[in-house]
């Protein structure tokens, strides 16, 4: 005698049809997720390892698409790298050597020239510094930013700030002589970190 059909068993069969139906999706669903949640752990890892790779090269890594990439590297002196590493390990300089290179490549000219953005640093050990001069913004036409704060290495008459600050240093110190040239390397070379 065939076994009897319920209305219950009917209901069990249908159920049991349609979560096979359903199964696929959702082991579907299900691998997607776990899909989703590995590339997010290896997204997670690939920052971290960019993030260390970043701070073994010195603050920032060396990328051919930004030339600002490779400053912390131009440094000589000893003393500065010890004191500007963590900066150069801070999202500020990362922000701010990315927009650089984001405005250089839009065709602005950027000044000083990349070489000679931490000339400053290179031509003054820290541990010799004796006087700090600070500009607020370097020169702006070409040849004229030569890295050094008021410094003018062209061939052109003196700027009008470092007239006034060979002005005030004359008022300042007695027997002062300006400088014939605009260049205030040897300044720098004096411990007169610019």
């Amino acid at each position: 005698m065939p076994p009897k059909t319920t209305r219950r068993n009917t209901n069990k069969r249908k159920a049991l049809a349609e979560s096979a139906k359903t199964a696929p999706d959702a082991k579907v669903a299900k691998a997607q997720k776990s899909a989703k949640a590995d590339k997010s752990a290896n997204a997670e890892k690939s920052k971290k390892a960019e993030k260390s790779a970043k701070t073994k090269n010195f603050g920032t890594a060396a990328s051919a698409m930004n030339p600002f990439a490779d400053l912390p590297g131009t440094l000589t002196d000893p003393g500065w790298r010890r004191l500007l590493q963590p900066l150069f390990q801070t999202d500020s300089w990362r922000a701010l050597i990315d927009k650089l290179a984001a405005r250089q490549a839009d065709g602005e000219v950027i000044y000083p020239p990349v070489s000679c953005v931490l000339r400053a640093f290179n031509l003054t050990p820290l541990d010799s510094v004796r006087v700090v001069i600070l500009g607020q913004d370097p020169y702006h036409g070409p040849g004229q930013a030569d890295g050094l704060a008021f410094s003018f290495s062209g061939n052109e008459a003196l700027p009008p700030t470092l007239k006034n600050l060979f002005k005030e240093l004359a008022a300042d110190i007695p027997g002062f002589v300006a400088p014939k040239s605009g260049c205030l390397e040897k300044w720098a070379r004096r411990a007169y970190c610019c």
